[in-house]
């Protein structure tokens, strides 16, 4: 759909704007009159003094007629002017994408000053005005290419419509014309790397040996055959009992997998702030990411359980891809049931649990810490990761109101301290990623042992 906006009456005559600066320190906001409104008053003095000169009044006439055979020209070419964008639909975190846009110009004028404004959530260039110097003659196309850093986290995001700008030399009229045309990208996370968590195993487990294997391979003793699960390695399918039952099974051996982890998000509306990049929720995504990957090499069992996300409790590389795209379109939702009693209701019980949330006052933490506490017997370890939103915020805001936020958070971490500690005391090992505004996330991944329970 495309929309051509003429100028308003309202834009032909208007003080502009402008900056002026003398130093650092000492700048002052000047208004003149557009090129138009000068042109209109100079010769409305030309056409009184015509009153008196009849041969003056050739200029005013032959200037206001320049100025509509101009208007005309522009109007033509807004309507005949067409743009349409081939972007990628996949991209990777911290890198960059290339978007071509191809310019058609169907009018009988050629173009000249063209400027373009593109509104893309996945990069912090947002809304940015690309002034081309368009020569592009009658009945001609050209391709421009436009790059654009993916530096806004992960997930999918939206190109949205493409605003174009024509207009003269001088500035006196310009058309707006605006292309509904929206394309999605989805961009996957540039996964960090961070410290292993040494989680306990479960000696109940039956799948427990007298030994650990923390390499791939498997252990070469066997136990049994299960049925084939998303993620499971293809080569210990057991093709002679699955041909005769016609159903897949696979092998199943001592010790192949010894450990099971099972990851809880908090991803209630209540519990998170920010926004984009710099969000908690783009933190409790990453730092997931980046703990599975670690399970993902150790061969571990693992499962993602959150508001509206549940998975398969299994391993390999196609079950982290299978959760990892999955997470891209994670975003906090108004859920009012309890994660935890809910987890346990419906999984097995002794198996570790890792439990990531932000740092934040709010029901849905203190409920689940309360259960956390209460069940804490069901599980074979516990580690709880919080997401510190508040540096972020403070370096952001107002220094008006970094007072408030201070004492907000302390306000606020008294009770969440007190259940922490409580937590701590019982063996659940606490960490603490704290946001900066700046989404430095490999440099605060290596330094999470600090221990808010203090």
């Amino acid at each position: 759909m495309k929309v051509v906006i003429s100028p308003k009456r309202k834009d032909f005559f208007r003080l502009d704007r402008v900056w002026t600066t003398k130093s650092a320190l000492i700048h002052y906001e000047t208004q003149n009159f557009n090129a138009f409104t000068i042109i209109v008053i100079s010769h409305f003095i030309l056409i009184i003094a015509g009153l008196f000169n009849p041969q003056l009044l050739a200029i005013p006439i032959t200037t206001f007629l320049i100025l509509i055979i101009h208007y005309l020209r522009l109007s033509h070419i807004s309507h005949l002017l067409e743009v349409k964008r081939k972007a990628s639909t996949k991209g990777h975190e911290n890198q960059q994408t290339t978007v071509v846009y191809e310019f058609r110009n169907y009018s009988l004028f050629k173009t000249s000053k063209i400027s373009m404004v593109e509104n893309f959530d996945g990069t912090s260039l947002k809304n940015q005005n690309q002034n081309l110097d368009l020569n592009l003659k009658s009945k001609r196309k050209r391709k421009i290419n436009v790059n654009y850093p993916l530096d806004e986290g992960f997930g999918e995001k939206t190109f949205k419509e493409i605003s174009i700008f024509v207009s003269d030399s001088l500035g006196l009229f310009a058309f707006k014309i605006i292309f509904d045309q929206k394309d999605k990208i989805l961009i996957y996370p540039d996964i960090q790397k961070i410290r292993e968590h040494k989680l306990l195993n479960n000696d109940d487990s039956y799948l427990s040996g007298d030994y650990e294997i923390f390499k791939k391979g498997i252990s070469p003793n066997f136990y049994s055959i299960k049925q084939y699960q998303y993620g499971d390695p293809v080569k210990n399918i057991n093709w002679k009992i699955s041909q005769k039952i016609n159903e897949l099974v696979v092998n199943e051996y001592e010790n192949a997998v010894n450990l099971k982890v099972h990851y809880i998000l908090n991803f209630n509306k209540d519990a998170h702030m920010g926004y984009g990049v710099n969000s908690t929720w783009e933190y409790v995504r990453d730092v997931t990411l980046a703990l599975l990957k670690n399970e993902t090499n150790r061969s571990h069992y693992f499962d993602v359980y959150s508001n509206d996300m549940q998975t398969e409790l299994s391993s390999g590389k196609g079950h982290f891809e299978l959760i990892e795209l999955k997470l891209c379109f994670m975003k906090p939702s108004e859920d009012k049931k309890n994660l935890i009693q809910k987890y346990l209701d419906e999984k097995y019980k002794g198996h570790a649990l890792v439990y990531i949330t932000p740092f934040v006052y709010c029901s849905s933490v203190m409920r689940e810490l309360s259960l956390l506490k209460e069940y804490f017997a069901s599980f074979s370890d516990v580690h709880i990761y919080l997401i510190d939103p508040f540096e972020a915020a403070y370096r952001i805001i107002m220094d008006n109101y970094k007072a408030d936020l201070l004492r907000a958070k302390d306000e606020s971490s008294k009770e969440l301290s007190a259940s922490l500690n409580e937590l701590k005391n019982l063996g659940a090992q606490i960490n603490q990623i704290k946001i900066k505004p700046m989404h430095k996330i490999d440099k605060q991944l290596k330094q999470w042992g600090s221990n808010v329970a203090k």
